[in-house]
């Protein structure tokens, strides 16, 4: 029985690694991302005060298997979503949106972060692990924000 038990676990767990290679909590790293933002030649003028102001950071992210939710400020939305394809290096997904239709995103693997291409890969915004209390933090924040809006 023992050995049985132990033969699921073993199969099953890296299942589930497998098919959600970046499930977790995150939240935008700005200090990585402002530098690499501060490498790209021929920024604006705008694009630098709108960036190193405070945008980067404040986005939180919680990916499950089949869903991710993201959570900013006084905003929060879930988007359910297709792993394409993954390695070590990289996780390839896709999703529906309404401005933009299907959208393919690769999230390239960073020692214990990963970034996404911003700007047609100028730079690259940067997202970390952070635990499911800061995530929760950051829904509280955005649920009190939202009813405040109304």
């Amino acid at each position: 029985m023992k050995l049985t038990v132990l033969t699921t676990i073993l199969l099953v767990l890296p299942l589930k690694v497998i098919s959600c290679p970046l499930a977790g909590y995150w939240k935008s790293d700005e200090e990585k991302t402002l530098a690499s933002f501060r490498q790209v030649i021929g920024a604006t003028q705008k694009q630098k005060e709108v960036f190193e102001n405070n945008f980067f950071g404040n986005l939180y992210i919680h990916i499950e298997c089949e869903k991710l939710t993201s959570v900013m400020d006084d905003w929060m939305e879930t988007k359910d979503y297709e792993l394409v394809s993954f390695t070590d290096e990289s996780v390839i997904i896709s999703y529906a949106s309404i401005l933009e239709g299907v959208v393919t995103l690769e999230a390239t693997i960073e020692n214990d972060c990963y970034f996404i291409d911003v700007m047609g890969g100028q730079f690259k915004e940067y997202f970390c692990p952070v635990s499911a209390d800061a995530y929760s933090g950051a829904i509280k924040l955005a649920q009190e924000a939202m009813r405040d809006d109304q």
